[in-house]
């Protein structure tokens, strides 16, 4: 892959831009944001990057493992959800 990347938002897993409160502060250590935290970057998201790289326009994007580890954090949400209505009976 070409070593240019387009550069992205800056973004610290450990610090919210909004609140002074990093996630280990704030969650139980055996909440799943931690086990996706160590689990995204570990995973090869060069398809991303070479997407986002190809695009000149706009404002520089927000992180893409940032996002990966949202995206995936709302849908482990959204299965867990859907699980436990199906559980209930709804």
């Amino acid at each position: 892959m070409d070593d240019r990347r387009k550069k992205y938002r800056a973004w610290d897993a450990q610090q919210s831009s909004q609140e002074p409160v990093s996630p280990r502060d704030a969650l139980p250590e055996d909440n799943l944001v931690f086990f996706l935290l160590d689990l995204v970057p570990q995973m090869d998201l060069t398809l991303f990057h070479q997407y986002y790289a190809q695009e000149p326009r706009g404002q520089p994007p927000f992180d893409v493992t940032m996002m990966v580890t949202l995206l995936a954090r709302r849908s482990c949400n959204a299965c867990h959800a859907c699980m436990t209505s199906w559980a209930d009976g709804e």
